[in-house]
């Protein structure tokens, strides 16, 4: 009986999921974000009163919608990149292909442009001393490749990404199988063979336990792994700027701020941090929580986040934004953030006397 619940489990359809609170539309953003509907190559993702709607009758489940949404507010179990983080180290040949076509390959995904371009930035800065082949050989008579060029466009980003860092990847575009031939077919001798197959073995119960008991949102954590293989980088980097940084966000806040809070409630990554304590007010950002959606820049009131300096340094940790000493409003007695020096009421407090004032000249 458990025996057939794990192949159950292990053979079972996964299709997209959506984690709200993470998807840009949730707070109304003027616009929104449609790229997950826009370039399903199935159509099967609609909105209906802002959110998002997935046809399972209609889904391939190709990945593309989890690969390119900005906050990676989808979700999509058993595209492959599980078995890819357990098993690349011990190949000697990286080849990526496709497993809907059934292409060569050693690691598989569902489809190549279910590939994200964080995660293919931190395999290069990972693995930057091999070289990966990704094959492209059965894209041209396949949908989703026709109506996508989803994987160039994030082969693109990772490859800038990780070249401002120093790290020129090795990669190779296939289009014919036939070059694959010497890298795809390697030998093995008897006693690799039992260790290989051991591996798989230990693989796939790992694989089943996973799937069983699960993460947090059940999910492998492309943000934290990219985090972590920068964090292996060694030289000077880390204190260097640049003009423009893929995946993350880098802001700074001026002193039209009032300590509200707001950034904080409605960030899509939890990168806002306020404080209030010890008769201060204090925001902190962490880069490496932003997803650059600009939501809190958009929609703050005061106007006070503006975009910042980027930094690699800046990715690991919160690091303060904005302090200011609060005081204590002369009529309710709570603290706040004087916009002025001479301010000495709260704003709901200055509020309601400029209303009785009014009333009183009635």
């Amino acid at each position: 009986m458990l025996l057939n619940f794990f192949i159950e489990k292990l053979t079972e359809e996964h299709y997209p999921g959506i984690q709200l609170k993470k998807c840009i539309n949730f707070h109304g953003m003027p616009n929104g974000c449609s790229k997950c509907k826009d370039l399903c190559p199935e159509r099967a993702i609609t909105f209906k009163s802002g959110k998002i709607m997935f046809d399972e009758n209609m889904c391939n489940r190709c990945g593309i919608c989890k690969a390119v949404c900005p906050t990676q507010a989808i979700t999509v179990k058993g595209l492959g990149e599980e078995n890819i983080l357990r098993t690349i180290k011990d190949k000697d040949n990286i080849i990526f292909s496709c497993s809907k076509k059934n292409g060569v390959g050693t690691l598989k995904l569902s489809c190549l442009n279910g590939f994200h371009s964080e995660l293919l930035a931190a395999l290069f800065i990972l693995f930057k001393d091999k070289k990966f082949y990704f094959n492209l050989s059965r894209c041209n008579d396949c949908q989703i490749s026709n109506n996508s060029c989803v994987f160039q466009s994030s082969l693109n980003i990772a490859v800038d990404f990780v070249k401002l860092l120093e790290i020129n990847p090795q990669y190779e575009i296939i289009n014919n199988e036939e070059d694959l031939c010497d890298l795809s077919n390697e030998n093995i001798s008897r006693r690799e063979l039992f260790s290989l197959l051991k591996k798989e073995s230990s693989y796939l119960a790992a694989q089943t336990a996973d799937t069983i008991i699960g993460s947090k949102d059940n999910q492998v954590s492309i943000r934290r792994i990219l985090l972590k293989s920068i964090e292996e980088i060694e030289g000077s980097h880390e204190k260097a700027e640049y003009d423009n940084l893929p995946f993350f966000g880098f802001w700074n806040v001026n002193n039209n701020c009032d300590g509200c809070g707001f950034c904080q409630s409605i960030c899509l990554g939890g990168a806002w941090k306020v404080e209030k304590k010890e008769e201060k007010v204090r925001v902190f950002h962490n880069s490496g929580k932003c997803y650059n959606c600009g939501i809190c820049a958009n929609l703050c009131s005061k106007k006070a986040i503006i975009k910042g300096t980027f930094s690699v340094d800046a990715l690991k940790s919160y690091t303060i934004k904005y302090e200011k000493n609060l005081i204590v409003c002369s009529i309710c007695k709570k603290k706040f953030v004087p916009s002025s020096e001479d301010k000495k009421y709260c704003t709901i407090c200055e509020k309601k006397e400029a209303l009785r004032a009014t009333i009183s000249k009635i």
